[in-house]
């Protein structure tokens, strides 16, 4: 599935909202689906309870994905790919002053 997932918190009237409901339906459907229903992810329902493709998607369109459901673990998918880019610590930044640190601690 796609990373960029900034997609299902923008306004719920724009196709690409829209679109991206019908792909996250086809994948959830796909793969996380339990007897034709899946755990509906809409603000209310909260993953909480299961209902069906068309339950889903209009509570979808109506009230929005529950905040921060970035990671589609109960629908699916078995682990996150993140940008680490943008997350990644420069271990060379936390130690750059590890040797004045020592001499402060030194003198003391």
């Amino acid at each position: 599935m796609e990373m960029n997932r900034s997609w299902m918190y923008c306004s719920r009237s724009n196709m690409v909202f829209k679109e991206g409901v019908k792909n996250f339906l086809n994948f959830a459907f796909s793969y996380g689906s339990s007897s034709g229903m899946i755990l509906c992810p809409c603000r209310d329902c909260g993953n909480g309870i299961y209902r069906t493709r068309d339950d889903v998607e209009a509570h979808l369109l109506w009230r929005g994905f529950k905040p921060r459901y970035y990671n589609w673990t109960a629908h699916g998918e078995t682990s996150f790919r993140n940008d680490i880019g943008s997350h990644s610590l420069n271990v060379d930044d936390v130690n750059d002053d590890m040797e004045g640190l020592l001499n402060i601690h030194i003198k003391q």
